[in-house]
């Protein structure tokens, strides 16, 4: 709130759908209304930015400690984080608060929270569709199935399974890499294997 300049007070939180930080102002003198979605346990959804060893810059202490007697390099890592956030974490060996990542067994719960200002500050979040849409897909699915097993014919039913298949997958991943919505589809996906 203190980056972006939003008052705590002025924040609203609705448990299973938002929290919002209103006239947030961006780096540039950019304001607007920050929508952050959330389940009813105040979870986001993390949108990893990638392995967190090449997702941010990351300095050691030592080169910090070194920049300070080394003018170049003190050049070159104020090049790199003037006018950005700095995050200090210990994410040594020794530290023991880590989590599991989607790329890396051992993940530093730091780089989630630089992952998290990420997303509010790039508007990069995961957003999921209401419960009625996961009814609607299983729907159209059944629908589709049944009608492929009234022909009777197995080629007929195993064709509508694979356009199916392959509708799904497509409508899934293209929803998630270009809009980054989560269609419940993917979970449905393997019960056509099994039908």
């Amino acid at each position: 709130c203190d980056f972006l300049q939003v008052h705590p007070g002025e924040s609203e939180i609705i448990l299973g759908r938002s929290i919002l930080l209103k006239n947030a102002l961006f780096p540039g003198g950019m304001k607007k209304d920050i929508m952050i979605p959330i389940d009813k346990q105040g979870q986001v959804r993390i949108n990893f930015a990638g392995p967190w060893d090449d997702s941010f810059y990351e300095f050691g202490a030592d080169k910090l400690l070194e920049a300070e007697t080394t003018p170049k390099l003190l050049s070159r890592l104020r090049d790199q984080i003037e006018g950005g956030m700095v995050l200090i974490s210990d994410i040594s060996v020794r530290n023991k608060d880590k989590s599991t990542g989607i790329f890396d067994p051992v993940y530093p719960n730091s780089e989630i929270h630089s992952t998290l200002m990420n997303m509010i500050l790039t508007d990069a979040f995961v957003h999921e569709v209401p419960p009625w849409i996961s009814w609607l897909i299983s729907l159209v699915l059944g629908i589709s199935l049944w009608a492929g097993a009234l022909r009777r014919s197995g080629w007929w039913f195993y064709t509508i399974v694979a356009v199916s298949v392959i509708f799904f997958a497509s409508t899934t991943i293209v929803a998630f890499c270009a809009f980054r919505i989560l269609l419940p589809a993917a979970i449905q996906i393997p019960g056509f294997f099994f039908a």
